[in-house]
């Protein structure tokens, strides 16, 4: 069997053990220190350039409901990971 042997700068060997430890503390590569946050339809159709009305249509996986209640929220994050998903394909 052949082994691969990579060899890698001092810069590129930080960069990645940053990016292994954000996603160890947290799961999703973010820093650590930077928390999620909740936006309102109008702030997250702002974001994805698209009317609220297109929010509320479709099934989105960074919508998030309020406990005991009816209001939806969408996480900053997911809708970041999802156009970054997006953009890839």
């Amino acid at each position: 069997m052949s082994e691969l042997l990579v060899v890698l700068s001092d810069a590129q060997l930080d960069a990645l053990a940053e990016r292994v430890a954000a996603k160890l503390a947290n799961g999703n590569g973010h820093a650590p220190d930077m928390p999620d946050k909740l936006l309102t339809a109008d702030e997250a159709a702002r974001r994805l350039g698209v009317k609220i009305r297109w929010l509320y249509g479709h099934d989105l996986p960074f919508a998030v409901r309020l406990p005991n209640s009816r209001a939806v929220r969408f996480s900053e994050r997911g809708i970041a990971r999802w156009l970054a998903k997006k953009m890839g394909q």
